[in-house]
């Protein structure tokens, strides 16, 4: 997929929302070819399905990241379809190979990802084993 290809590929999967437009993360993840990888599901159908559901793989931006009440790493992810709330181990955000580069406007791949429903609210459970890239610009 050429550039020019891949970056039009990104614009019309966007409707009003600028933040995949504007990011160059999201814009290499199209071009590098991960939304069109066996086993990709967007977050509008990772939030449809059921709990303790898992899913091979996941693309998505860190709209937002912070920690809960109780000291754990929260991010909300989003990709053009929807967005999800994400509960991220501490070793994978603090630890690991990607320790302190999980921030606001990365792109993440996530894979062989569990979720959970609690009520009407979907949470991917993110650990070391399951972010093996990230794309930062």
């Amino acid at each position: 997929m050429t550039t020019q290809e891949a970056i039009h590929r990104a614009l019309t999967m966007v409707s009003e929302d600028t933040n995949f437009i504007d990011n160059p993360a999201w814009l290499n993840a199209v071009k590098e070819g991960y939304l069109d990888l066996p086993g990709y599901t967007d977050l509008a159908t990772v939030n449809k399905l059921p709990s303790c559901a898992r899913v091979d793989l996941v693309v998505a931006l860190v709209k937002s990241c912070g920690y809960t009440q109780s000291g754990s790493p929260w991010l909300q992810l989003k990709d053009p379809t929807s967005s999800v709330e994400a509960s991220i181990h501490h070793k994978a955000y603090a630890k690991g190979m990607f320790a302190g580069k999980v921030k606001t406007g990365v792109c993440l791949v996530l894979r062989n990802i569990v979720l959970f429903r609690s009520h009407k609210t979907t949470c991917l459970n993110i650990t070391s084993a399951n972010l093996p890239c990230m794309i930062d610009k």
